[in-house]
């Protein structure tokens, strides 16, 4: 069902306070900074926090809802139930798929699921506002930076293991002794990890491979 050319929200819609949203996100501290910050719009009024998608239903049968706004790629199949669900019984509500993977199979995915909002989590804050808007408006929003350049960073087999190693808590020694090397060349591996993502710290990428491991591509 294809819903750009609908009006879904009255201008009246817009009155402060006015839009409720679903934020769902697995992790505490970043389910605790999206509803934050989705909060922080003047025309959001209630904002409803959820690690999964299974309490949607519930909230739905007795709260108002306008939107929701989910990482489709963290459980594809309870994603797919949940549009299902929403295509039926709930057409006017808004999503927006807010995403680590923005390759161009996951963008043709979130267009078959009817997902009106894209958003790439390497976007800036203000781009995820302006889906909010488009949310509280009706429109498709589909704002992302261009995939091949921004998403995928391209790692060794190695480096690869080293991530995984350090993000899951192990210290540069045990990830030596577990790979048979030096420290100096774990160092060595961090560092270049840390550069071709161009973050400080090692544990900036912890949200990236727990939940988008498929733009970490070895080779």
């Amino acid at each position: 069902m294809d819903y750009s050319n609908q009006s879904i929200y009255e201008v009246v819609m817009l009155q402060d306070n006015s839009i409720h949203f679903i934020v769902i996100e697995p992790q505490p501290l970043l389910r605790h900074s999206l509803t934050e910050l989705v909060a922080s719009q003047p025309f959001v009024g209630n904002v409803y926090a959820l690690s999964d998608c299974s309490d949607v239903e519930a909230i739905l049968q007795t709260k108002p809802v306008h939107g929701i706004i989910f990482d489709p790629t963290n459980d594809l199949s309870a994603a797919s139930e949940l549009m299902t669900f929403l295509a039926e019984s709930r057409p006017h509500i808004y999503t927006i798929a807010y995403s680590m993977n923005m390759t161009s199979s996951y963008r043709r995915l979130f267009d078959t699921m009817n997902i009106m909002g894209i958003v790439s989590r390497l976007d800036s804050i203000e781009t995820l506002q302006a889906s909010l808007m488009a949310a509280a408006h009706g429109y498709a929003f589909k704002k992302h930076k261009n995939c091949e350049q921004a998403n995928e960073v391209y790692l060794s087999q190695r480096e690869l293991t080293v991530l995984k190693l350090l993000t899951a808590g192990h210290r540069n020694k045990e990830v030596a002794r577990r790979l048979n090397i030096s420290d100096k060349t774990v160092s060595t591996y961090k560092k270049r990890v840390l550069d071709k993502f161009n973050v400080s710290h090692i544990m900036d990428l912890v949200p990236k491979v727990n939940s988008c491991e498929s733009f970490l591509t070895a080779r």
